[in-house]
């Protein structure tokens, strides 16, 4: 390699990265405390960002179906028409905000007296249940085994070594309980402030998107190449367009499950029905595994109350499961990912596996990214590679080599001579 000045500049970098590299994994801890810290610090940023996308897509839906019907074809129209696009931002996130409190209003005066009363009566049962259980299984034992009732009458306590263990116990207890509670009490304050410290950003973030994109495809044209910076371009627009489509598309599937249940449960007068088919749509926002969260709970809940009310809500359950994922899921979160199943399927259990619930949701739409980038790759490759779309099209091909699969058909239209 000649030893110019470019080449000594990419040498010079690969021997400082390899110093920095070596350096931050002899000191992984205080280098992990460094990113924990610098997160922390952009943490309302963060969930700016995150709340902004979200509330973007109704937020663009109310704008468009609220604000822009149409061409002006007056002077008047004309004027009309820059007063509402002044307008039109502000007044499309208060609605916003206003619709996702009131969904949240509707879900809690629904869902918590019905949960109370369901807590209540869980807790009255199992008690009866356990209390019964106990009393018999204590019978029997005493029943059996009269030697062991002898054994409970003599046995001596020292009450007073009771008493001072359990002081002394309070005592730590107490102290470390304080003092995790009072760590709870900071940490839940802490998440409630960068949360509204987020919603601001966000509100400025949509008043301002526009804007900002300008400064962004300005920043990427100015360091980058065009080609590069067109090429970026596209792929945050895809990024942009598959989450926003796999976040409505979800939300909508979610919603559509939960009243499916609804209705049914109210048809055939299951208990519980507001509150288990609001949990079943809600948890069904998890993509592939999350309904059966909630048919587990719903399960569980109903066989408090009957055994055969939980095994007939089990068999509905599978029933509209199956006419969700068969006609429902496909034409509303298939058609918004175009994500074959098994690559949807892989990315629900490595996002899961690494980042929990937040994984699954996020992996997806990302898995689709990457999938329609490679898409895009292996058919610019093989176009300018000039191979034919029958070397990889065809099944027989690509199982055997040329000559193997010639004799292959060769030998099956023999046999078909042969059947006739």
């Amino acid at each position: 390699m000649e030893l110019n000045k470019q080449n000594i500049k990419k040498i010079l970098g690969i021997i400082a990265a390899a110093i920095i590299m070596y350096v931050g994994l002899q000191n992984s801890s205080s280098v992990i405390n460094l990113f924990y810290s610098f997160f922390s610090l952009l943490a309302p940023f963060i969930v700016g960002i995150c709340i902004a996308f979200v509330l973007n897509v109704p937020m663009r839906f109310i704008e468009r179906h609220l604000f822009y019907h149409g061409k002006s074809k007056t002077s008047q129209e004309g004027k009309e028409k820059k007063i509402r696009e002044k307008i039109a931002r502000p007044i499309s996130i208060l609605v916003t905000i206003l619709l996702v409190l009131l969904l949240l209003v509707i879900i809690i005066f629904m869902v918590a007296p019905e949960l109370g009363r369901t807590f209540w009566t869980m807790i009255d049962t199992i008690q009866n249940f356990v209390n019964g259980e106990q009393a018999t299984w204590l019978d029997k034992l005493t029943e059996h085994f009269p030697k062991i009732e002898e054994a409970l009458k003599d046995l001596k306590i020292d009450w007073r070594m009771v008493g001072n263990n359990i002081v002394n116990f309070v005592k730590e207890g107490f102290g470390g309980a304080l003092d995790s509670t009072v760590k709870l009490v900071g940490s839940i304050v802490n998440q409630v402030i960068n949360f509204f410290l987020g919603l601001v950003f966000a509100i400025y973030i949509l008043l301002s998107k526009e804007t900002l994109t300008l400064q962004g495809k300005q920043l990427l044209y100015s360091f980058f190449k065009e080609e590069r910076a067109d090429h970026m371009i596209g792929v945050f627009r895809l990024i942009n367009k598959t989450f926003s489509n796999f976040l409505s598309g979800q939300c909508l599937d979610a919603t559509i499950l939960g009243l499916m249940f609804f209705i049914a449960m109210t048809l055939f007068k299951f208990p519980y029905a507001p509150l288990l088919s609001v949990f079943i749509g809600f948890t069904a926002l998890i993509p592939v595994f999350g309904s059966f969260i909630g048919c587990i709970v719903a399960v569980f809940m109903l066989l408090m109350v009957s055994p055969m009310k939980a095994i007939w809500f089990l068999v509905m359950f599978l029933i509209l499961q199956q006419l969700e994922e068969t006609f429902v899921y496909p034409n509303i979160v298939g058609k918004s990912v175009s994500l074959p199943a098994i690559w949807t399927f892989g990315a629900v259990i490595l996002g899961g596996s690494m980042m929990g619930i937040i994984g699954m949701l996020l992996f997806i739409p990302g898995t689709s990214v990457i999938y329609s980038i490679m898409n895009g790759i292996m058919e610019k490759r093989l176009k300018d590679r000039a191979i034919s779309p029958e070397k990889w099209k065809k099944q027989m091909d690509f199982l055997y080599p040329a000559e193997e699969a010639t004799n292959k058909r060769k030998f099956l239209k023999r046999n078909k001579h042969k059947e006739k």
